[in-house]
């Protein structure tokens, strides 16, 4: 992943938004696995119906 550059972005809501994601995956030492079993707990404790995409036959 790599860095952000500030410059290009002019949207405050997209600088926010990828300097949370930038954070995040720096706590998780940049480990996709890790940051994807971090949001499926979250989305467990969350107590909210989850939708999962249906998988393809053909993949």
């Amino acid at each position: 992943m790599g860095r952000i550059n500030e410059r290009d972005t002019t949207d405050e809501v997209l600088r926010e938004t990828r300097r949370i994601k930038e954070a995040l995956a720096q706590s998780m030492d940049f480990d996709l696995d890790r940051i994807l079993e971090d949001a499926r707990d979250n989305q467990k404790r969350s107590g909210r119906t989850i939708l999962n995409p249906p998988v393809r036959k053909d993949a």
